[in-house]
């Protein structure tokens, strides 16, 4: 097996096992960026608003202002908020029954093992009301997901994106991205120059391809899994670190 060259992003290239726990909502033709920043003394605000009964690719190009990205179309609008997970437990068991939905690719948990993931997670996201969620783990935390081993053993400091999970009544919102936007901020403000996930090339999933390419992630590495049936593809994402913020042992508020 080949691997991709790997000096631009400080990653090791080699072989690893297991399967892709990441459902990442189909990106729309066009999709709205929120840039509202983080505060000390509460939870970084995302806004994206969009129309309510949207159809797939029916999205109206917007505008940003201060901080709240709004759609410039007539109809009725939605406003999607992004919160810190750590700080909210009712959401959950809402969560618990998205990941359950999606099991095939982010495997079963109990309430208590995602409660655990949420507390060792560096980056602990939910689009509130409980319409998506992501988790994503820095180098140092508590985790033992496969993936995340294999990042750990070349790459030095990065966050790995472990799940991004949208309920099924809310995709193609561009709820997937709005998480993607709003890690790559904290990231940056966490001191974070590389962005971790994987994603599957055999069977291939040209959509989930595609989304990667867009927000820049590219491919270092691949893996075989389940005798040859399948292989997994690991990309990183590359980004300046903000100069006034180091990654500290303070979890990120």
């Amino acid at each position: 097996m080949s691997w991709g060259a790997s000096h631009a992003t400080g990653c090791r290239s080699a072989s690893a096992a297991h399967p892709r726990r990441c459902v990442a909502a189909r990106r729309p033709p066009c999709v709205l960026r929120a840039t509202t920043g983080h505060t000390a003394d509460s939870d970084a605000l995302r806004m994206f608003r969009q129309p309510i009964d949207e159809k797939p690719h029916a999205h109206a190009c917007g505008r940003v202002t201060h901080g709240v990205a709004v759609a410039e179309a007539p109809s009725e609008m939605i406003m999607h908020r992004v919160k810190n997970l750590h700080h909210d437990s009712a959401v959950r068991a809402t969560l618990l029954d998205m990941n359950h939905a999606s099991a095939r690719a982010t495997a079963w948990r109990t309430i208590a093992q995602l409660d655990r993931m949420i507390g060792a997670a560096r980056v602990a996201t939910v689009v509130e009301p409980g319409a998506a969620f992501l988790l994503a783990f820095e180098q140092g935390d508590d985790y033992d997901g496969v993936h995340f081993q294999w990042f750990r053993e070349r790459c030095g400091t990065f966050l790995y994106i472990d799940r991004v999970v949208v309920a099924g009544s809310h995709r193609r919102r561009g709820l997937g991205r709005l998480l993607y936007e709003d890690l790559f901020t904290r990231a940056t403000e966490l001191g974070h120059e590389r962005i971790t996930c994987e994603g599957n090339a055999r069977p291939p999933n040209p959509i989930s391809d595609a989304f990667h390419a867009a927000l820049g992630f590219a491919e270092i590495g691949r893996a075989p899994l389940n005798d040859g049936a399948k292989t997994v593809r690991y990309l990183v994402r590359s980004q300046a670190p903000s100069p006034a913020r180091a990654t500290s042992a303070v979890r990120y508020a």
